[in-house]
């Protein structure tokens, strides 16, 4: 038999401690139609929403402190990482980790893989990376590639800091390209 105490502490339950999280669906936003696409972190939950936009590659941009890809997509999806920090860490974006996230994506769409870019919050470095993709191998204009990003994406805000290391290697394959 329950006490008072019992059935006022179930009647409070739940308003007092943590409460679910309750998100947004995860949002694709295609880059390239049907081959690259952006969004945040995603999570257990958004696995058949990858799975209805035939994604098969996800490219994780964030640090392991940040996030980690759950257990079950790494089961269901190829995954790989290329961490790079964002405007709250004190370091910068690194050339060499930006080229590095292009030749993923490179490398997946050449093998007839559709990828999925995102970093923790799909603002700043997965928009980055797609808008460097578009500019390395699909030579878009800097100012185009973001302003389409942005269309498709509207939450992309990659930083000027950001993109002057993009400008930076635009600027070092084309030394390299010319005679």
């Amino acid at each position: 038999m329950k006490t008072i105490w019992d059935r006022l502490a179930t009647a409070l339950k739940g308003w007092f401690g943590p409460k679910p999280v309750r998100r947004k669906p995860l949002q694709v936003d295609w880059v390239i139609p049907g081959k690259l696409a952006v969004g945040k972190f995603p999570q257990e939950q958004d696995i058949d929403i990858l799975l209805s936009h035939n994604i098969q590659l996800i490219l994780t941009l964030s640090y392991p402190e940040e996030c980690s890809l759950p257990p079950e997509l790494r089961k269901r999806f190829r995954h790989g990482y290329v961490s790079m920090p964002d405007s709250r860490h004190r370091q910068s974006i690194q050339p060499a980790q930006l080229l590095r996230a292009v030749e993923v994506i490179h490398r997946a769409l050449s093998s007839g893989l559709s990828v999925y870019v995102h970093c923790l919050a799909g603002m700043e470095r997965s928009p980055l990376v797609c808008v460097a993709y578009l500019c390395l191998h699909r030579k878009m204009p800097i100012e185009e590639a973001l302003r389409w990003v942005k269309q498709v994406h509207p939450s992309s805000m990659p930083t000027p800091a950001q993109l002057q290391v993009l400008q930076y290697c635009l600027h070092k394959q084309q030394e390299l390209t010319q005679p």
